[in-house]
């Protein structure tokens, strides 16, 4: 689990046991330091549990795809005999 992820879940149990947003600003940047989010990301995610979303992963985005590799690129690179 990326760090990203963990401090969500972080996020949604304070929202959860009613901790305000300064609570759970605080909370983060005391348990997590320097590798905590920044206060508007913590503050847009309590907001989305606080408004209902039970999923702390990020949801599918259109667009530029995260990576390149796929099988099919793959069997053409294999076929294909050479790397530049």
């Amino acid at each position: 689990m990326t760090k990203r992820i963990e401090q969500r879940y972080c996020i949604k149990f304070c929202q959860k046991l009613a901790d305000s947003q300064s609570q759970t600003i605080r909370k983060i940047q005391q348990v997590f330091g320097e590798d905590a989010r920044g206060i508007t990301q913590i503050k847009e995610w309590f907001n989305r549990f606080k408004d209902g979303r039970t999923s702390a992963e990020s949801e599918q985005r259109c667009g530029r795809p995260q990576t390149a590799r796929s099988a099919a690129n793959d069997k053409r690179v294999m076929a294909d005999g050479e790397i530049w």
